[in-house]
């Protein structure tokens, strides 16, 4: 093959890939682009008329209760201790309530609303 074959053949393929890509670009028209999505007030994605309605996946509404021993026991991922001891007491402190801190910080780590508590 000589270099003037080649270079036809590289500059065929560069021509055929620039009309698949068109080709491609055309057809995402059709679908959702960010022009055509419009927000209502209740939160549900909608697009113009001529598409369909997309609604956002929800997901599921964590429980109004919180496991207060998990609680207690992830404060000590972020808190230090001399001893093992001392962070079981600890632990044990704060199961009984005395490190409201905790709860706090842990129902706010999680994404819980405290009022749905």
């Amino acid at each position: 093959m000589s270099n003037r074959t080649f270079i036809a053949v590289i500059i065929g393929l560069i021509v055929v890939a620039i009309i698949a890509m068109l080709f491609v670009s055309q057809s995402g028209e059709r679908g959702v682009t960010p022009e055509t999505i419009i927000k209502d007030l209740s939160g549900e994605v909608m697009v113009s008329e001529e598409e369909e309605v997309v609604r956002p996946v929800s997901s599921p509404k964590p429980e109004s209760k919180i496991n207060i021993y998990e609680a207690c026991n992830s404060a000590l991922m972020y808190m230090s201790f001399t001893d093992g001891e001392s962070a079981e007491a600890f632990v044990a402190e704060c199961v009984e309530g005395k490190h409201p801190e905790v709860i706090d910080r842990y129902i706010e780590s999680i994404g819980i609303d405290s009022a749905a508590i």
